[in-house]
């Protein structure tokens, strides 16, 4: 996933929770962490817009990307792939939030994610979409379907690049491996034809000394340069991704 979001001018951080057993409270609160790391200490930060920024996540991990957007309602997208969220419902979401299940998923069950989406505030932009032939596990293979809607929804909030709204209203436009979707079209930006204008930022000198970043349980994650002196998640189940520049503009980032 990481390379493919990339590929469209995000930068992408992953990692893994602190305990397998950590719920989406403590996962949604180490995706804030990492845009914390990655917006005020890592070596890409003046290459990081930090008013354009999301978060994503898988299973408990999508939970905890739901449970973030809760917590801070400046993150400018949410997606959730195969979310489980047992600290409550999306009421206080006013996040821009698309949920993504898999029709043969039995851990967290199409029936679960039928109740959870509606909770999502009537003003607060969604998007759900149930995948065809797909398990739990679905989304931790590559694939084209599942990052088809997630590139579409991050360019639409994260980039502000509203020609990605005709691939999603009135409707999706190409619906191969999706057996259900429901857009609330009415929250989403029209359509555009231009590509929307980036930011500069002025750079700024990267902190020296490399270091790596270890997930407390794997022992592996992603080489970064002077990382925070707090515990750092693991890398695993959650991502958070932000836009790199080019020519002077600025990216966003995404978790």
């Amino acid at each position: 996933m990481g390379p493919r979001l990339a590929s469209f001018g995000f930068v992408v951080i992953g990692v893994e929770t602190n305990s397998r057993n950590d719920y989406d409270t403590a996962r949604g609160t180490q995706l804030l962490a990492a845009l914390d790391y990655l917006t005020n200490s890592s070596a890409v930060r003046d290459r990081v817009d930090r008013n354009r920024l999301s978060v994503i996540g898988h299973s408990m991990g999508g939970g905890g990307a739901l449970y973030a957007a809760t917590q801070r309602p400046s993150l400018k997208a949410a997606i959730g792939l195969a979310p489980f969220k047992p600290s409550g419902n999306l009421a206080s979401d006013n996040v821009p939030t698309m949920i993504i299940g898999g029709i043969n998923d039995s851990t967290v069950t199409p029936s679960y994610l039928d109740g959870l989406y509606p909770t999502l505030p009537a003003a607060t932009p969604g998007a759900y979409i149930q995948l065809a032939n797909a398990d739990h596990l679905y989304f931790t293979r590559p694939n084209d379907i599942e990052l088809r809607s997630q590139i579409e929804w991050l360019k639409i909030f994260v980039d502000n690049d509203t020609r990605y709204t005709q691939f999603l209203c009135p409707s999706i436009k190409d619906a191969t491996g999706i057996v259900r979707s429901t857009v609330k079209c009415s929250t989403i930006p029209s359509g555009g034809s231009t590509p929307p204008p980036s930011p500069s930022v002025p750079p700024s000198s990267p902190p020296p000394g490399p270091q790596r970043i270890l997930g407390s349980q794997s022992g592996r994650c992603v080489d970064v340069p002077t990382p925070p002196t707090t515990t750092a998640p693991e890398c695993s189940s959650m991502t958070a991704t932000a836009r790199p520049t080019s020519s002077g503009t600025t990216p966003r980032a995404s978790s």
